[in-house]
């Protein structure tokens, strides 16, 4: 079966300015351009024009609510860190079909996790609600939302290991960078000092599921169960994670959403 639907997280560690809005659309615009806004507003309708300019272009949206508008293709949203979150996100849905490279959607995933400087990224193919094999459990509602991760509850453990996955300095301190280069996946390369690019399947336009599941366990398994959430250990268990920063409370929150 092959995928319909991409669920995509890029998860930077603090604020990082209306410059990084600029920074993730121009990188879209390099690898996956048929995915770009064409209106943007802070409200419906939806009429003014979508500009990538300059990072300036971006000011004025910061810390509001923000819509994009392409068709049916895509949709998404950026949040920034609030009293509750420890990161700010970036996420995005797409249908595939509409994609006219897959491979330029993971060029754009990989390269946008190391432009961002992302602490956790996420690429899921596809949604749980398309697959087969996974057993449905508390950490997919819990743990995600719309199955995007959600930034609040990567303090207390890490939901699950997915489709693909950047691991970003706070994960390399975690678990090592020996360890996470050394993981039982099928695809696992050095991103950056401080990054690694995680595959689950080899094949992400022909998932073999089964194949998927075995090396899920496999690499939970080599990096430590225990950093991942476990329906027998519940939510309130002392789970692996990395050492936060404390969250600083902020009044504003960003929710740029793409549809």
């Amino acid at each position: 079966m092959n995928p319909k639907l991409a669920s995509l997280s890029i998860l930077v560690l603090e604020d990082p300015g209306y410059e990084s809005a600029w920074t993730f659309f121009k990188t879209m615009e390099e690898f996956i351009p048929e995915l770009l806004p064409t209106k943007i507003n802070t409200h419906e309708p939806v009429n003014k024009d979508f500009c990538l300019d300059s990072p300036e272009e971006f000011k004025k949206y910061w810390r509001t609510i923000i819509w994009f508008q392409k068709s049916r293709i895509m949709e998404g949203s950026i949040y920034i860190k609030t009293w509750r979150k420890n990161h700010t996100s970036f996420k995005i849905e797409i249908k595939l079909k509409q994609m006219k490279s897959q491979e330029r959607l993971l060029n754009f995933f990989e390269e946008a996790s190391k432009r961002l400087h992302s602490d956790l990224s996420v690429l899921q193919y596809p949604l749980k609600e398309e697959h087969p094999f996974r057993i449905e459990s508390e950490s997919d509602s819990i743990g995600w939302e719309g199955a995007i991760l959600a930034p609040i509850r990567l303090r207390k453990f890490l939901p699950d290991l997915y489709s693909c996955q950047v691991f970003g300095k706070s994960y390399v301190d975690l678990f090592g960078m020996e360890k996470l280069l050394s993981a039982p996946a099928p695809v696992v390369k050095k991103l950056s000092k401080d990054q690694v690019y995680l595959q689950l399947s080899k094949n992400l336009e022909k998932i073999n599921y089964e194949e998927l599941e075995e090396n899920r366990k496999l690499v939970k398994k080599h990096l430590g169960e225990d950093a991942f959430f476990q329906i027998e250990k519940g939510i309130d268990y002392k789970y692996k994670v990395p050492d936060f920063p404390p969250v600083i409370e902020a009044k504003e929150t960003i929710n740029i959403s793409i549809g």
